[in-house]
């Protein structure tokens, strides 16, 4: 059935892995292996805001009573596909999809961004500590989300400038809502896992939907894939 796969189409599927890739989140704990320096708590500070900073950029695995006893040592986690491979991946096949919409070549150009703001956030404890380090991580966290959501805004752009006219408008609509959707939950369980106090049987829940509407949307995007990608060059 694989061989039947056009090689355009192959294009379109490398980029679905791509943003299942970055969608994926499952870690698993490296044991003794710890690189970073230890992280010198700021006790003039918010220590929760440090212990969230830390334990959601970096899998540090602290909790608050080992921030009252002075330098905390990571206690480190290891994505199995970590986020930096979905988005060269992504970076990599948009690019070679902008034959069919200049837009994906856009997505690409900020898929690299991603790249480059991936590294230097997991990079970082090495040059940055205490409270400074916390921040930074915080905001820059926040940034990497935006990246995230504007490189998938962009290529449903792409996706429904492909599929221009009256004939494909529900597939326009079923494409922009389940990617919303996506985006929605991908921010509650950002949030969820941000503050780690909160049950985690909740955020199993908000796993769970936030993979049915992503498979929704990889659903409508592969459906209407023989007009994504049309036998056409941009001179056409």
């Amino acid at each position: 059935m694989l061989k039947n796969i056009s090689k355009e189409k192959w294009l379109l599927l490398w980029v679905i892995i791509g943003f299942f890739i970055v969608m994926f989140d499952q870690n698993i704990s490296l044991g003794g292996f710890n690189p970073y320096p230890a992280y010198k708590t700021d006790t003039a500070y918010n220590l929760e805001f440090q212990v969230y900073s830390l334990n959601y950029n970096y899998g540090a695995g602290c909790d608050m009573d080992e921030f009252y006893t002075g330098d905390v040592y990571y206690q480190l986690t290891l994505d199995i596909v970590p986020d930096v491979l979905g988005f060269i991946i992504l970076a990599i096949f948009l690019k070679k999809m902008d034959k069919f919409s200049r837009l994906f070549s856009v997505a690409s150009m900020m898929a690299w961004f991603s790249v480059g703001l991936y590294t230097f956030i997991h990079v970082m404890p090495f040059f940055f500590n205490g409270m400074v380090l916390s921040y930074m991580s915080f905001w820059l966290a926040i940034a990497m989300y935006g990246a995230e959501v504007i490189v998938g805004y962009v290529f449903v752009c792409a996706v429904c400038d492909t599929l221009s006219g009256y004939e494909h408008r529900s597939s326009r609509k079923a494409i922009a809502i389940s990617w919303f959707g996506m985006v929605v939950l991908n921010a509650v369980v950002c949030v969820i896992r941000w503050i780690a106090t909160i049950n985690p049987a909740l955020l199993v829940v908000y796993e769970v939907l936030q993979l049915a509407v992503s498979l929704l949307f990889y659903y409508f995007v592969i459906r209407d894939s023989d007009f994504i990608v049309k036998e056409k060059t941009l001179e056409d």
